[in-house]
């Protein structure tokens, strides 16, 4: 075995959470870092062990994970830089993280940085619940794409609905429930149906699919993507429910990728609010 690798392996008991969150854990052997694992605490997500590397792409499309989280070589030496390519074209909103051991996987620097993506150092348990933890603050959208999302929507009221919709955009590619959308938003499921039901906007299960159409015009607005790449990207489980959605609330006749544009699905949504009396 390679001592210049960082080890991704199966921690004794996995660590589970109920939230839906999952990070997807190349495990290709390695055991160097399984004490990291195993010292986890509970971090509020469900860490997926995967040791074929020919599933993880399949497995990074389905999940939509919080992140993939790579070794630099599997127990063979094998790079991981093709599969993190591969998870770069095929899972765009997905983090790809490569973890390397900054004692040990020096040598290894040049690669990490060859790979690309986002890369970190980390030699103690610490260093995993700092990266772990990491992987929930803030957006993976542009600040450019942010601020365009917002400028469409910036005048309906009341702000505060529109504020838990844009936390809806950001966050749509992880698949939001309604209970992640109220915790992102710091109230209870309860309160967040009765705040949008009193203000005249959708009930908060819809406000998650507008939050995802917006997000997925953004994407087919400022590049060329495939149905998959925009239906993943957005938080659909594929193309066909990207369409159903698309249907319901643009219009029955849509046209897809055409139809998603910025400017279509936010004057969507305010026929929709207009006929909710918001």
């Amino acid at each position: 075995m390679s001592q210049q690798t960082p080890v991704i392996a199966h921690p004794a008991t996995p660590v589970r959470s109920g939230r839906g969150q999952t990070v997807l854990v190349a495990d290709f052997g390695e055991a160097a870092l399984r004490t990291l694992f195993r010292g986890l605490p509970d971090l509020g997500c469900t860490f997926s062990y995967v040791d074929d590397r020919t599933r993880i792409v399949a497995e990074a499309v389905l999940l939509r994970p919080l992140a993939v989280l790579l070794p630099i070589r599997d127990a063979s030496g094998v790079t991981s830089a093709p599969l993190a390519a591969r998870l770069g074209t095929e899972a765009p909103d997905v983090r790809t993280i490569t973890l390397w051991h900054p004692d040990r996987d020096r040598d290894q620097l040049v690669e990490v940085i060859r790979i690309g993506g986002e890369f970190r150092a980390v030699s103690s348990t610490q260093d995993l619940v700092d990266c772990i933890n990491g992987l929930r603050r803030g957006s993976t959208l542009s600040a450019a794409d942010t601020d365009a999302v917002r400028a469409l929507v910036v005048d309906l009221r009341p702000a505060a609905m529109v504020e838990i919709l844009l936390a809806a955009v950001a966050s749509a590619h992880r698949a939001l429930s309604v209970d992640d959308l109220a915790q992102l938003v710091g109230v209870s499921r309860r309160t967040l149906g009765r705040n949008a039901s009193e203000s005249g906007w959708p009930a908060p299960e819809e406000l998650i699919e507008w939050g995802r159409l917006l997000r997925a015009s953004m994407m087919h607005w400022r590049e060329t993507a495939s149905l998959v790449a925009l239906a993943h990207a957005s938080g659909f489980t594929g193309p066909p429910a990207l369409h159903r959605t698309a249907a319901r609330l643009l219009d029955e006749d849509v046209v897809l990728p055409q139809a998603l544009t910025p400017l279509g699905v936010s004057a969507a949504l305010r026929r929709r609010l207009a006929m909710l009396g918001g």
